[in-house]
């Protein structure tokens, strides 16, 4: 396991820290880059809030017309969108200062055409 400088206040951290144990920062060795989720305007689902998952741990929600930015290290996480009794799961890949965009949607045939949509924008 090596050592990585902190990318905050610079202190040595083990690679696979989950905080700084100078500063406290998430991730203290790893790139920060963004997920961002577009849900499309539409009739099809649009009274209900979608909630956005992100490796288990709700995020936030998603409303019609909306898009929600998170922040997240760098590297590969599962996310998963739960809306209008149905959900949809994606492993998206994270890049170092760069932002990942995702669309949901209903489609407009509910469960007989597809029900919640998640697909990169």
């Amino acid at each position: 396991m090596g050592l990585v400088s902190c990318k905050v206040c610079g202190t040595q951290v083990a690679a696979s820290a989950l905080t700084c144990p100078n500063c406290g920062v998430s991730h203290p060795g790893a790139g920060i880059g963004k997920l961002a989720i577009i849900r499309t305007s539409a009739i099809t689902g649009e009274m209900y809030a979608v909630q956005v998952f992100v490796d288990g741990e709700l995020m936030g929600e998603v409303n019609d017309g909306t898009t929600l930015t998170l922040e997240l290290p760098a590297g590969r996480h599962t996310a998963k969108v739960v809306g209008g009794g149905m959900s949809r799961q994606a492993t998206i890949g994270i890049a170092d200062g760069k932002t990942t965009r995702y669309q949901m949607y209903f489609s407009n045939w509910g469960f007989l055409g597809g029900g919640l949509n998640f697909k990169p924008a």
